[in-house]
């Protein structure tokens, strides 16, 4: 059962909606124990709540970039292996966002969870689209459903790679209106990418 206090000068209808959205679980501790919507609402849950901007800062190299690929792996990856089973959308504004390391991260994650391992070896994933071979090994199988889950991962992922600002702006207007389920996380890597491009208009 969860218990809900009434804030101060909240209506009905925000005191639902606050209700009814848990908070985004990242999987780092970092983010995690930080209560939800601390900059301002109180609330006792903990997480990345519904609506918060957090910002990371730092020199070049130091895991900004690593970080997001992790907070938008947890949140792509099915509930029944602890993620969030939720949609996201990364606009990569430098081009870096590497694909490649997001499968390898996806994969990483996905074949040493311990459920995982247990559905596949008791018959296979099956029930998400997946090719279960009663025939086929073990090694197979579990291949063949490593790349079930990561293809489900991979659809609730949206990509997107703008050439400047007004294109990053269209781009965020755009996805107002063309999604049907709100994301649970909208990332983006490399906010000062267009700063000198923009000086020069």
């Amino acid at each position: 059962m969860m218990a809900l206090s009434v804030q101060d000068d909240e209506t009905a209808l925000e005191l639902f909606r606050r209700a009814n959205h848990k908070p985004l679980l990242t999987g780092l501790a970092f983010f995690d124990e930080v209560p939800a919507g601390s900059g301002g609402s109180k609330t006792k849950d903990k997480g990345v709540g519904r609506g918060d901007v957090v910002e990371l800062y730092g020199p070049s190299g130091s895991g900004k970039s690593e970080v997001l690929i992790n907070v938008v792996a947890r949140c792509v990856m099915p509930a029944w292996l602890g993620g969030e089973e939720r949609p996201a959308v990364f606009f990569d504004n430098d081009g870096r966002l590497s694909i490649l390391r997001l499968e390898q991260l996806l994969k990483g994650k996905i074949s040493n969870n311990t459920t995982f391992q247990v559905k596949s070896a008791s018959g296979g994933i099956g029930g998400g689209g997946g090719t279960t071979h009663a025939s086929s090994s073990r090694p197979q199988q579990l291949q063949s459903d490593l790349e079930d889950v990561l293809i489900g991962c991979l659809r609730r992922l949206r990509v997107v790679r703008p050439a400047g600002l007004f294109e990053l702006l269209a781009a965020i207007e755009v996805l107002r209106f063309e999604l049907g389920h709100r994301p649970a996380v909208v990332v983006v890597d490399g906010m000062g990418s267009f700063f000198w491009q923009d000086k020069v208009w």
